[in-house]
């Protein structure tokens, strides 16, 4: 009898042990359900995020093309600028070349007429 009781107390602790290991794998198994989901939900995003990655790659190429067109056209407006600078610097040298020949011409006849 006395064996039989020491065999049913080691069975209630296997059993107990037992039902501890399960507990524990259930928890461990709602733990990775919930991230499984979790990971799913963020595969979901990748994959949404991702079907635009085309439409973005696209607006990037044509903000580039649009950008060397601007970058093209400044460099057009800037050899234009310039030149006008550097006609307006022309300009004023031949108006101030001739400024002082009228000065000269000018002088040349008060000093005749004295």
């Amino acid at each position: 009898m006395e064996k039989l009781q020491g065999a049913l107390r080691a069975k209630e602790r296997e059993a107990a042990h037992l039902q501890r290991r399960a507990a524990a794998a259930e928890t461990e198994r709602d733990a990775l359900a919930d991230e499984v989901a979790a990971l799913g939900r963020r595969s979901a995003e990748l994959e949404a995020a991702l079907s635009t990655l085309p439409d973005t790659v696209e607006q990037a190429q044509e903000l580039a093309r649009k950008n060397n067109v601007l970058l093209e056209l400044l460099g057009e407006k800037e050899e234009e600028v310039e030149q006008l600078l550097e006609d307006l610097e022309e300009s004023r040298a031949a108006y101030k070349t001739q400024l002082e020949e009228l000065m000269q011409q000018v002088q040349a006849q008060h000093a005749s007429a004295s």
